[in-house]
């Protein structure tokens, strides 16, 4: 993920938490537990502006543990509309996961694609990840 970032933007959301991931990594081989908290309170600052309402009323996390050198791993869950009634129905639970490619990076979302919700998804995490980091 980091070579897509040296090419494109470093200062790009998705370059940020690849970075601050891969360093919080190494933090924890190296037995640097201050190291390691003062990248996941960057992690943290950077997650406060993952999707979160408009059908994402639960937010969305960071799946820590399952992150590696070269994926990241996020949860969510989307609260889905009737379209008769306007009305809450139910929830759907995802995992988006993502993996660099040769042309940046692949989002693959998990779970269930009630009313073609993986495509909305994909769209919006797609929107943040690329935008600029604050951190």
């Amino acid at each position: 993920m980091n070579t897509e970032c040296i090419i494109s933007n470093q200062n790009q959301v998705v370059c940020r938490l690849a970075s601050l991931v891969e360093s919080r990594l190494y933090a924890i081989k190296n037995n640097r537990d201050e190291w390691r908290e003062g990248h996941e309170d960057n992690i943290n600052l950077i997650m406060k502006d993952a999707p979160s309402g408009s059908g994402f009323d639960s937010g969305t996390k960071i799946l820590l543990e399952e992150c590696s050198r070269n994926k990241l791993v996020f949860k969510t869950s989307f609260h889905h509309i009737s379209g008769t009634t306007c009305m809450y129905t139910e929830w759907t639970e995802h995992i988006v996961t993502i993996t660099p490619a040769f042309n940046g990076y692949d989002i693959n979302v998990g779970g269930i694609n009630k009313n073609e919700i993986k495509g909305y998804i994909d769209e919006v995490f797609e929107g943040w990840l690329s935008s600029m980091s604050k951190v």
